[in-house]
């Protein structure tokens, strides 16, 4: 009984060494809709423009702060206090700041999708004018207004020949 654990044991630990382990396949372009890599996309600059929102935020009002009570120097701005006592900021006036810091955040993000979304509009809107409506125009002979030949244009000199 012994041999026959300790040889299923063995042919366990064998199967699991020789393994192949699935190799992890990149995601493809047409996996997600466009629409959830656009919010992604806005969550993304919202989350990162965050600390710099709140470190604005945080330097305007102590500003505000300092000129809204005289220019007394309990007030003073401390840009690199350590802590909330420091700073001189009490609860409420720590939620203000990130309230407002969050908001201009979102914003910042919204702003972001509306613009890229529109963007977006606008070239398939092109995309589909450009490949519907195709015109050919003639090219004119700047010396008397007549259209040029097709030998003209190919075998002319340099004045002919559009870049």
């Amino acid at each position: 009984m012994k041999v026959l654990r300790w040889l299923l044991i063995f042919l366990i630990f064998t199967s699991i060494l020789h393994a192949e382990e699935p190799k992890p396949v990149p995601y493809s372009k047409q996996e997600f809709p466009e629409a959830v890599l656009d919010i992604r996309r806005a969550e993304i600059i919202t989350l990162g423009s965050l600390p710099f929102t709140t470190l604005l935020t945080t330097f305007s009002y102590s500003f505000y702060r300092y000129f809204n009570h005289g220019c007394d120097s309990s007030y003073a701005p401390n840009p690199f206090a350590k802590t909330s006592e420091a700073a001189n900021l009490n609860t409420s006036e720590q939620k203000l700041i990130i309230g407002v810091a969050s908001g201009i955040s979102l914003g910042i993000g919204i702003t972001d999708l509306c613009f890229n979304h529109h963007a977006k509009k606008r070239k398939t809107i092109e995309k589909q004018k450009s490949s519907s409506n195709i015109i050919i125009e003639g090219l004119e002979d700047d010396e008397n207004n007549d259209f040029l030949t097709e030998n003209e244009y190919l075998y002319g000199g340099l004045q002919s020949v559009l870049f």
